[in-house]
């Protein structure tokens, strides 16, 4: 219920002083236990849990424990109001997937390294790396292993809202 009330009080621009960079600089080591957060939306979870479809490979955008809260990850920075339809999901920074080798021998790597921006400090992406080389895409195989692995790992903080587009009033209902 609190959560409810969250979404609908976020009026503001300013986002809270601790999402703030204030000209800190990166924190590099993160905890085998931080969580990290990341935006889900509702056609991204079944049953509960996250589908790979709800990871992207590679630079997946997350935010850190350390410094943020969990719902800190949806607040918006336009002036859409998708946002409001987004859920939190999360998973420690240990459970980043081990290395996954690609079909012609060489090695991926995946590390989690804390990217600040202005507004939001604690942001942090996912990287891929490939024979220590950083990779904007990866093979098939690759990104299929990575996202199955990682949305094992996943888990629902806060439930995204479903909403459902009837094709026959042209209404939106949420449930």
């Amino acid at each position: 219920m609190w959560y409810i009330s969250c979404r609908v009080c976020w009026m503001g621009r300013l986002r809270p002083r601790r999402m703030r960079r204030l000209s800190r600089p990166a924190v590099k080591c993160f905890e085998p236990t931080e969580r990290l957060f990341l935006r889900v939306t509702a056609s991204n979870v079944k049953d509960g849990s996250i589908l790979p479809s709800g990871v992207r490979f590679p630079n997946q955008s997350v935010n850190r424990e350390r410094f943020s809260k969990p719902t800190d990850v949806i607040l918006p920075d336009g002036k859409s109001f998708e946002w409001l339809l987004l859920g939190v999901a999360a998973f420690v920074s240990d459970d980043i997937p081990r290395p996954i080798p690609d079909g012609d021998g060489s090695l991926y790597e995946f590390t989690v390294e804390h990217d600040p921006e202005e507004a939001n400090y604690s942001h942090s992406e996912l990287r891929a790396y490939k024979n220590g080389e950083r990779k904007n895409k990866g093979s098939r195989k690759v990104e299929k292993v990575y996202r199955a692995a990682l949305a094992k790992k996943l888990s629902l903080v806060v439930p995204p809202v479903a909403c459902d587009d009837s094709a026959s009033t042209g209404d939106t209902q949420y449930q």
